[in-house]
């Protein structure tokens, strides 16, 4: 079994599978090319998320990794409880870096429902780095396909800075950065929900979360320690960053509790400091 080593030191590697083969849902675009011409590869993926766990792949902006996709999944392997090791990791409540690592797989056909599952190799930080294998053969079931979002050098800058909102019934909740122009940034925060509790019917799940007032840039993102106040819009979450205990006491809010993974574009590669 491999050493764990600090999280400063797992998001300085890379994390967009840069060895040989790595490479309802509420926005999507065609695939640059037919699903069939797609290669086999492998699709680095972070997990998070406590009743629910999420697998959220590591993208570039060019085939077979041109996707932003997030996914509801199950761990199981024959002979370990995959799940309780997982959630085992979660000291405290508080989200740390996990991924797997798939045996290759066409990720086109896992969007489109061809493929249900993978096996993949379960670590306590960056896949690629040198960190803590926890488990080798690992089932990885998929149960609904959250988010997708094809992306190219094209894709169009969004406004303000954009996340998605995945609630949990512990009163915790992710942010995942929706993806956009070609400098953006992959980026995963675990926050506390307070005041007035986040709605859970399947419309909430991964509703966009625009931070008001605050430019889409790498160096605008969220951070540890700071607190949204939300109000619910027209199909999205409308947020504003308020001092420490100066939300209305009526209002939903998040602070950021844990923030575990980001890393660059172009090429996905390295940490966003």
């Amino acid at each position: 079994m491999k050493a764990l080593i600090p999280i400063a030191a797992v998001l300085a590697t890379a994390l967009s599978c840069r060895h040989p083969g790595h490479e309802q849902l509420q926005t999507s675009q065609p695939a640059a090319t037919p699903a069939a011409e797609a290669p086999a590869a492998v699709h680095g993926m972070v997990l998070f998320g406590t009743d629910t766990i999420y697998a959220s792949h590591i993208p570039m902006y060019h085939i077979p990794h041109d996707w932003q996709a997030l996914f509801a999944v199950r761990l199981s392997h024959p002979t370990v409880d995959a799940k309780a090791l997982y959630l085992a990791k979660l000291a405290q409540g508080v989200q740390p870096l996990i991924t797997i690592e798939p045996k290759p797989f066409v990720l086109p056909k896992l969007l489109d429902g061809r493929l249900t599952g993978f096996e993949a190799s379960l670590y306590l930080g960056n896949f690629e780095g040198d960190n803590e294998l926890l488990l080798e053969n690992m089932k990885v079931e998929v149960t609904k396909v959250v988010y997708k979002q094809h992306l190219s050098r094209s894709t169009a800058a969004l406004p303000s800075l954009t996340y998605l909102l995945v609630p949990f019934a512990d009163g915790s909740a992710q942010l995942v950065h929706k993806i956009a122009a070609p400098d953006n940034f992959d980026h995963i925060l675990q926050a506390k929900v307070g005041g007035a509790s986040l709605a859970s019917s399947p419309a909430d799940l991964a509703r966009p979360l625009v931070v008001t007032g605050v430019p889409e840039a790498m160096g605008s993102r969220l951070k540890l320690g700071q607190t949204l106040e939300l109000s619910l819009g027209a199909g999205v979450w409308n947020a504003k960053l308020v001092e420490d205990g100066k939300a209305s006491p009526l209002a939903t809010v998040l602070k950021v509790t844990s923030d575990f993974y980001c890393t660059p574009g172009p090429d996905f590669s390295g940490p966003c400091d």
